[in-house]
């Protein structure tokens, strides 16, 4: 079986201002209390993990000489998966990370909020699932997140990591393909309104990154899967270094019994490591995306094949997906795809002593199990 995994996704141009994408000051005492008590939760230095999440984001880092519109109407008009398709079409299973709303109701309180239109690409590509766990999809208000999962579910786009209450979000989504069950949940650290976007018994929302729900989904899918995949968006912003507080996050999930872990939110691709024989990949960037950032540039997919009894291979292909690419990026089989995957192959070995290997000729890497 073949499963194919693509980044972070938003059809947006940034529509709001550069202050949304940092805590709001009147509710940063609130939520350190709730992050402190989730890191708590997984024996991680809160202070020292709160630094390295939010010490970088300055006002000028989002100024507007910093952030490229998109607004070519050709670039825009067009179908951004056009030139992905095939990767989509050939896998048994395929995923990304769906990180806007797509509403045309509510009230823009935050950056992103993608046009209808666009889930008629979303259907067309016939992707098995999604996930709505990150800190974006609260960007339109509770009526634009909740007409976003009407719209999903209307268009039989299937998603994982929020739901109309909690217990709903949390209901299970497993898909069989070749006799294989693989059941797929989803999480994030944050949501840009905090509380506010959390799901709750008699609310809507999407799920926390906390360690004692995310321990029991996962208890609750071995039950009845083959494997388990976990999606955090956890990582750190514009850095490509793995910080070891990312990194006992992301064990203590495969710990729990997670066999596969894949990381969003930084927006730049990131290394990956072999960890107890299972995968994690902590990011693998932007795969489309409204607007661009000087921080970002080219981005990654990544393939894992499997069978009933363990995983075989995992493949990690680089994608031109910066500029004019951003919108609708390919697969890039060139000098400049050996130099991403060069920086990922050494990165993967300096912060998670995970040896990949490169083939320079097909432009991919790779580790066999």
């Amino acid at each position: 079986m073949k499963i194919n995994l693509a980044g972070d996704v938003s059809f947006s141009l940034l529509k709001g201002e550069a202050k949304n994408f940092m805590i709001r000051e009147k509710e940063e005492k609130l939520f350190k209390i709730f992050l402190s008590k989730i890191l708590n939760k997984l024996n991680i230095n809160y202070k020292l993990y709160y630094n390295y999440m939010f010490k970088d984001i300055k006002l000028k880092e989002y100024s507007n000489e910093q952030i490229l519109y998109n607004t070519n109407i050709q670039i825009r008009d067009i179908n951004p998966f056009e030139h992905m398709k095939q990767f989509f079409k050939e896998a048994d299973i395929s995923f990304f990370n769906l990180e806007t709303p797509i509403s045309n109701k509510g009230r823009h309180v935050g950056d992103f909020n993608s046009e209808i239109k666009y889930l008629n690409y979303i259907k067309d590509l016939d992707i098995s699932l999604v996930s709505i766990a990150n800190n974006h999809m609260f960007d339109n208000g509770e009526i634009g997140f909740e007409e976003t999962l009407k719209n999903l579910e209307n268009n039989n786009i299937r998603y994982i990591g929020g739901g109309w209450n909690l217990s709903n979000a949390r209901t299970l989504k497993t898909i069989e393909k070749k006799g294989i069950k693989i059941t797929f949940l989803a999480y994030t650290d944050h949501c840009n309104r905090n509380f506010y976007g959390l799901a709750r018994e008699n609310n809507s929302g999407i799920l926390p990154l906390y360690s004692k729900l995310i321990k029991k989904d996962i208890n609750r899918a071995k039950k009845i899967s083959d494997y388990v995949f976990v999606y955090l968006h956890f990582v750190l912003e514009n850095k490509t270094l793995i910080h070891k507080e990312e990194q006992k996050i992301a064990r203590k999930i495969i710990d729990y019994g997670a066999d596969v872990l894949i990381g969003g939110h930084s927006h730049v691709p990131k290394g990956f490591e072999i960890y107890n024989n299972k995968p994690i990949i902590y990011s693998l960037g932007n795969f489309i995306f409204g607007y661009n950032s000087k921080n970002w540039g080219n981005n990654l997919v990544s393939t894992i094949e499997l069978n009933k009894n363990k995983i075989s291979e995992i493949k990690i292909y680089p994608i031109l997906s910066k500029k004019e690419y951003i919108f609708s990026p390919i697969i890039l089989n060139n000098s400049e795809g050996i130099k991403l995957l060069t920086r990922i192959k050494k990165d993967s070995k300096k912060y998670c002593k995970t040896k990949l290997l490169l083939n320079e000729k097909d432009c991919y890497l790779s580790y066999k199990f």
